[in-house]
Protein backbone atom coordinates (compact mmCIF):
# COMPACT_ATOMS: atom_id res chain seq x y z
CA UNK A 1 0.00 0.00 0.00
CA UNK A 2 1.44 3.56 -0.74
CA UNK A 3 1.05 6.65 1.02
CA UNK A 4 -0.40 9.50 -1.65
CA UNK A 5 -0.85 13.16 -1.81
CA UNK A 6 -3.81 13.88 -3.53
CA UNK A 7 -4.12 17.59 -5.05
CA UNK A 8 -7.63 18.91 -5.31
CA UNK A 9 -9.20 16.08 -3.00
CA UNK A 10 -11.78 18.43 -1.84
CA UNK A 11 -12.91 19.03 -5.57
CA UNK A 12 -16.08 17.11 -7.23
CA UNK A 13 -13.08 14.10 -8.96
CA UNK A 14 -10.89 14.20 -5.83
CA UNK A 15 -13.04 13.41 -3.29
CA UNK A 16 -14.10 10.23 -5.30
CA UNK A 17 -10.15 9.65 -5.79
CA UNK A 18 -9.90 9.87 -2.24
CA UNK A 19 -12.41 7.72 -1.06
CA UNK A 20 -11.30 5.24 -3.61
CA UNK A 21 -7.94 5.23 -2.77
CA UNK A 22 -9.21 4.80 0.82
CA UNK A 23 -10.72 1.64 -0.12
CA UNK A 24 -8.04 -0.14 -1.53
CA UNK A 25 -5.95 0.48 1.18
CA UNK A 26 -3.72 3.27 0.69
CA UNK A 27 -3.21 6.29 2.80
CA UNK A 28 -3.98 9.51 1.76
CA UNK A 29 -2.79 13.87 2.28
CA UNK A 30 -5.57 15.39 0.39
CA UNK A 31 -4.15 19.10 -0.61
CA UNK A 32 -7.19 21.32 -0.85
CA UNK A 33 -7.48 25.10 -0.39
CA UNK A 34 -11.44 24.24 1.12
CA UNK A 35 -10.22 20.82 2.90
CA UNK A 36 -13.46 21.46 5.07
CA UNK A 37 -15.34 20.90 2.03
CA UNK A 38 -13.95 17.22 1.68
CA UNK A 39 -16.50 15.13 3.67
CA UNK A 40 -14.76 12.24 4.76
CA UNK A 41 -12.58 11.34 7.56
CA UNK A 42 -10.72 7.82 8.20
CA UNK A 43 -7.60 7.23 10.05
CA UNK A 44 -5.77 6.84 7.05
CA UNK A 45 -6.53 10.26 5.79
CA UNK A 46 -4.81 13.42 6.48
CA UNK A 47 -5.69 17.32 4.91
CA UNK A 48 -3.62 19.65 4.33
CA UNK A 49 -4.95 23.34 3.49
CA UNK A 50 -3.13 25.20 1.01
CA UNK A 51 -2.84 26.47 -2.73
CA UNK A 52 -0.67 24.38 -5.04
CA UNK A 53 0.12 27.52 -6.94
CA UNK A 54 1.75 28.93 -4.37
CA UNK A 55 5.72 28.89 -3.65
CA UNK A 56 6.68 25.84 -1.70
CA UNK A 57 3.45 24.64 -0.76
CA UNK A 58 3.38 21.27 -2.99
CA UNK A 59 7.52 21.01 -1.80
CA UNK A 60 6.49 20.50 1.50
CA UNK A 61 3.83 18.55 1.46
CA UNK A 62 5.61 15.71 -1.19
CA UNK A 63 7.71 14.70 1.75
CA UNK A 64 6.85 10.76 2.60
CA UNK A 65 4.62 10.09 -0.18
CA UNK A 66 4.95 7.50 -3.06
CA UNK A 67 3.17 9.06 -5.84
CA UNK A 68 1.07 11.92 -6.31
CA UNK A 69 -2.40 12.25 -7.98
CA UNK A 70 -3.23 15.51 -8.94
CA UNK A 71 -7.50 15.91 -9.62
CA UNK A 72 -7.28 19.81 -9.97
CA UNK A 73 -9.61 21.02 -11.85
CA UNK A 74 -11.96 24.47 -12.14
CA UNK A 75 -15.25 23.27 -11.30
CA UNK A 76 -18.10 24.80 -13.20
CA UNK A 77 -16.12 27.76 -14.46
CA UNK A 78 -15.41 28.15 -17.95
CA UNK A 79 -11.98 30.30 -17.63
CA UNK A 80 -9.44 28.52 -16.60
CA UNK A 81 -6.93 31.53 -15.04
CA UNK A 82 -4.33 29.09 -16.42
CA UNK A 83 -5.03 26.74 -13.18
CA UNK A 84 -3.09 23.79 -14.76
CA UNK A 85 -0.32 25.52 -15.85
CA UNK A 86 0.99 27.24 -13.16
CA UNK A 87 0.58 24.03 -10.47
CA UNK A 88 2.42 21.81 -12.69
CA UNK A 89 5.47 24.69 -12.83
CA UNK A 90 5.99 24.26 -9.08
CA UNK A 91 4.49 20.71 -8.66
CA UNK A 92 7.09 19.39 -11.71
CA UNK A 93 10.44 20.78 -10.03
CA UNK A 94 9.84 20.19 -6.79
CA UNK A 95 9.05 15.87 -7.55
CA UNK A 96 12.32 16.39 -9.99
CA UNK A 97 14.35 17.34 -7.26
CA UNK A 98 12.81 15.52 -3.92
CA UNK A 99 10.07 12.97 -5.26
CA UNK A 100 8.32 10.94 -5.54
CA UNK A 101 8.29 10.30 -9.28
CA UNK A 102 5.04 9.10 -9.51
CA UNK A 103 2.79 10.90 -11.61
CA UNK A 104 -0.89 10.04 -12.53
CA UNK A 105 -2.70 13.36 -13.70
CA UNK A 106 -6.42 14.16 -14.87
CA UNK A 107 -6.47 15.75 -18.20
CA UNK A 108 -9.43 15.69 -20.11
CA UNK A 109 -9.79 14.17 -24.12
CA UNK A 110 -9.77 17.04 -26.11
CA UNK A 111 -7.05 18.66 -24.25
CA UNK A 112 -3.37 18.61 -26.73
CA UNK A 113 -3.60 16.04 -29.41
CA UNK A 114 -6.74 14.87 -28.18
CA UNK A 115 -8.67 17.11 -30.34
CA UNK A 116 -7.48 15.70 -33.75
CA UNK A 117 -9.66 12.82 -33.45
CA UNK A 118 -12.68 14.58 -31.00
CA UNK A 119 -16.19 14.76 -32.75
CA UNK A 120 -17.67 17.42 -34.53
CA UNK A 121 -19.71 18.16 -31.12
CA UNK A 122 -16.39 17.73 -29.02
CA UNK A 123 -14.60 20.28 -31.54
CA UNK A 124 -17.07 23.06 -31.92
CA UNK A 125 -17.01 22.87 -27.55
CA UNK A 126 -13.52 23.07 -27.52
CA UNK A 127 -13.43 25.82 -30.00
CA UNK A 128 -15.76 27.49 -28.10
CA UNK A 129 -16.97 27.72 -24.37
CA UNK A 130 -13.96 25.04 -23.40
CA UNK A 131 -11.38 26.79 -25.37
CA UNK A 132 -9.63 28.69 -22.55
CA UNK A 133 -9.82 24.96 -19.82
CA UNK A 134 -8.72 23.14 -22.85
CA UNK A 135 -5.32 25.32 -23.72
CA UNK A 136 -4.50 25.21 -20.28
CA UNK A 137 -4.73 21.70 -20.21
CA UNK A 138 -2.85 21.06 -23.61
CA UNK A 139 0.43 23.42 -21.92
CA UNK A 140 0.15 21.67 -18.53
CA UNK A 141 0.02 17.88 -20.64
CA UNK A 142 2.85 18.82 -22.81
CA UNK A 143 5.07 20.02 -19.54
CA UNK A 144 4.45 17.20 -17.53
CA UNK A 145 5.11 14.89 -20.75
CA UNK A 146 9.09 16.54 -21.10
CA UNK A 147 9.30 16.31 -17.28
CA UNK A 148 11.16 12.77 -16.90
CA UNK A 149 8.69 11.75 -14.00
CA UNK A 150 7.04 8.15 -14.34
CA UNK A 151 4.01 9.87 -15.01
CA UNK A 152 0.41 9.32 -16.54
CA UNK A 153 -1.75 11.59 -17.88
CA UNK A 154 -5.56 10.36 -17.66
CA UNK A 155 -8.19 12.69 -20.22
CA UNK A 156 -11.97 11.25 -19.50
CA UNK A 157 -14.45 12.57 -22.46
CA UNK A 158 -17.19 14.95 -20.49
CA UNK A 159 -18.43 13.90 -16.91
CA UNK A 160 -21.49 12.45 -16.03
CA UNK A 161 -23.35 13.25 -12.95
CA UNK A 162 -23.27 8.89 -12.21
CA UNK A 163 -21.60 8.33 -8.95
CA UNK A 164 -21.22 4.84 -9.30
CA UNK A 165 -18.26 3.08 -10.46
CA UNK A 166 -19.28 2.07 -14.51
CA UNK A 167 -17.90 0.15 -17.38
CA UNK A 168 -15.36 1.99 -19.69
CA UNK A 169 -12.94 1.44 -21.97
CA UNK A 170 -9.37 3.20 -21.89
CA UNK A 171 -6.83 3.74 -24.72
CA UNK A 172 -4.23 6.51 -26.15
CA UNK A 173 -6.28 7.13 -29.52
CA UNK A 174 -10.28 6.68 -29.13
CA UNK A 175 -12.43 7.60 -31.80
CA UNK A 176 -15.72 9.15 -30.52
CA UNK A 177 -18.93 10.32 -31.64
CA UNK A 178 -21.12 13.03 -30.19
CA UNK A 179 -20.85 13.90 -26.65
CA UNK A 180 -20.10 10.81 -24.54
CA UNK A 181 -19.93 11.46 -21.25
CA UNK A 182 -18.48 8.67 -17.61
CA UNK A 183 -18.96 9.16 -14.25
CA UNK A 184 -16.57 10.72 -12.05
CA UNK A 185 -16.09 7.77 -10.12
CA UNK A 186 -15.30 5.67 -13.07
CA UNK A 187 -12.20 8.09 -13.68
CA UNK A 188 -11.00 7.75 -10.11
CA UNK A 189 -11.65 4.43 -9.93
CA UNK A 190 -9.42 4.40 -13.06
CA UNK A 191 -6.53 6.54 -11.86
CA UNK A 192 -6.01 4.30 -8.52
CA UNK A 193 -5.68 1.64 -11.12
CA UNK A 194 -2.67 3.10 -12.69
CA UNK A 195 -0.48 3.15 -8.96
CA UNK A 196 -0.27 -0.38 -9.77
CA UNK A 197 0.03 -0.77 -13.32
CA UNK A 198 3.64 0.37 -15.15
CA UNK A 199 2.72 0.38 -18.09
CA UNK A 200 0.52 2.95 -17.73
CA UNK A 201 3.65 5.08 -16.94
CA UNK A 202 4.49 7.78 -20.10
CA UNK A 203 1.36 7.38 -21.69
CA UNK A 204 -1.55 9.89 -22.25
CA UNK A 205 -4.76 7.30 -21.65
CA UNK A 206 -8.37 8.69 -22.76
CA UNK A 207 -11.52 7.47 -20.85
CA UNK A 208 -14.65 6.77 -22.48
CA UNK A 209 -17.91 4.77 -21.58
CA UNK A 210 -18.36 1.19 -22.85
Amino acid sequence: MANLLILGGSGATGRLVVTQALAEGHSVTALSRHPDQLSVTHARLKTLKGDVTEENVVARALAGHDAVLSALGRGQRLTSQQLMTRAVAKLLPAMATTGPKRLIHLSAFGAGVGKEHSSGLQRLLYATFLRSLAADKAVADAEIGRSGLEWTIVAPVTFSHGSRVGRYRVGERIEVRGLPAISRASVADFMVRCLGDRATIGKRLEMVPE
